[in-house]
């Protein structure tokens, strides 16, 4: 993979938030997706550049997935990490 896109987070920060075993799956300009283990259940990670993000559109979509995801079974929800969406 490429080392373009948003920089990661440490070792010690991914820990905080439960996150192991992360493989990247691909990088990009805006961002980076990762498979990984968040709290021993299987995840997909994707990191957003923030310089590249609006914040109150991104957590907007969030909530919509979050919504949507209860009632059709092909979305998956967003986890809630410290309180937040993630």
């Amino acid at each position: 993979m490429t080392t373009d896109g948003p920089p990661l987070p440490d070792k010690r920060e991914w820990g905080r938030f439960g996150v192991s075993d992360m493989v990247e799956l691909h990088a990009g300009h805006q961002s980076r997706v990762f498979r990984a283990r968040v709290d021993n259940a299987d995840a997909a990670i994707k990191l957003t550049d923030a310089r590249f993000a609006d914040a109150t559109a991104l957590g907007t979509r969030m909530e919509v997935v979050e919504a949507l995801a209860t009632s059709h079974p092909s979305v998956v929800a967003p986890l809630h990490l410290d309180g937040e969406l993630m």
